[in-house]
């Protein structure tokens, strides 16, 4: 087994902490299970310093306010893969997100492995190296961890803190290092592990026949399960399932004796029945989305095809990565890109394209067809 570091102790844990202080880079990642529970379950997180020290943080034993203070202060960059679970945990963990982030997905989409090429497939591109998938799904709360855990643990860091030198070099060589800047620098907004509507309407995938009064009615249950799940710390459809949800919001029962038939259990009737009768009858003003414009769909045809162009030269294997349906409407419509397209490796690639002569072109275009 790869040479490493159980810490279980808190004065072991108190007595690295330095060293971790003073490392150039620090791959990072970490192990939890979501049983039962909304918030995930922290059990493990891996580090490995640029000084090439593999530490292993037992986070059921330990209190670590200190390591997560650590990852404040220090100015090391921190490496991840896929970062958002990670960063998530962290967030929910200490209240703070560390900086400065390099995520090596956001590299691997910049060297053609697609936009979320898993960490396993960039490690196989870049050193060659298969790893073993077979502890992923695994009981990471169980103590003692088996050697096979342990190793999937290393393997995990051992391979990120390689990859993050050779990306470097790799990017800057093509002088795109800096292209991914604002990616990185976006993962330690707060607001991308928070719950809001939008991202709640999302994965609820609400039918696209709701009336308006059917969307307001769905919108109140889905703020109202959040907060419950999260009072809880139980699984939101716990609280009542998808399913549950949108015949409620659908066809709004009167009284408690109604709501069964929806499919919310007897407890839950009992704990929360009258509130969501009231949620019905009232739903609460939520802002509501703007409606996409509509655009010339030749047009849209043209610049989705110029952004695709654009995409197989860079190498992507998604041109939605580059930019998305959603943002090229809003270019056409407004003759003006989206914030998302004004900044890093995708304003540096549109304006190297001259991209916004090619929409104006498109827009006027369109005009005189009309």
């Amino acid at each position: 087994m790869t040479n490493h570091q159980y810490i279980s102790q808190q004065a072991d844990l108190e007595a690295i902490l330095p060293r971790l202080m003073q490392a150039k880079f620090l791959a990072l990642d970490t192990e939890f299970t979501r049983r039962n529970t909304y918030k995930p379950i922290l059990c493990l997180v891996q580090v490995m310093t640029d000084a090439g020290e593999i530490i292993l943080l037992d986070a059921c034993e330990l209190n670590l306010s200190s390591f997560w203070q650590c990852l404040q202060e220090t100015t090391a960059v921190k490496v991840f893969h896929d970062s958002r679970q990670d960063l998530e945990i962290v967030w929910q963990e200490s209240g703070n997100l560390p900086s400065p982030i390099f995520d090596t997905q956001f590299a691997a989409l910049l060297l053609g492995l697609g936009e979320s090429c898993g960490f396993a497939r960039l490690v196989e591109a870049e050193l060659g190296v298969v790893l073993a998938k077979d502890q992923t799904a695994s009981d990471w709360c169980q103590r003692p961890l088996t050697a096979a855990q342990i190793q999937y643990a290393i393997d995990d860091v051992l391979y990120l803190a390689q990859l993050y030198p050779q990306l470097i070099a790799k990017l800057s060589e093509k002088e795109q290092l800096h292209w991914i800047d604002d990616d990185n620098i976006a993962l330690t907004d707060p607001n991308l592990y928070q719950a809001d509507i939008v991202g709640l309407r999302k994965k609820l995938k609400a039918p696209p026949f709701f009336k308006r009064e059917q969307r307001h009615r769905l919108d109140a249950l889905l703020l109202w399960r959040e907060a419950t799940a999260i009072e809880a710390n139980k699984p939101r459809q716990w609280t009542c399932d998808n399913s549950c949800m949108i015949a409620l919001a659908e066809h709004p029962p009167k009284h408690l004796d109604d709501l069964h038939a929806a499919g919310l259990s007897p407890q839950a009737i009992r704990k929360y029945g009258s509130h969501i009768l009231t949620l019905l009858a009232h739903p609460p003003h939520i802002e509501e989305a703007k409606p996409i414009p509509d655009v010339d769909s030749d047009t849209l045809k043209a610049l989705r095809a110029h952004i695709d162009t654009l995409a197989t030269q860079l190498g992507l294997r998604q041109s939605a990565a580059l930019a998305s349906k959603e943002d090229l409407i809003h270019w056409l419509s407004t003759g003006k890109r989206p914030e998302k397209l004004n900044k890093g490796w995708r304003a540096a690639v549109l304006t190297q394209h001259h991209s916004d002569d090619f929409v104006t072109q498109l827009n006027e275009h369109a005009q005189k067809s009309l």
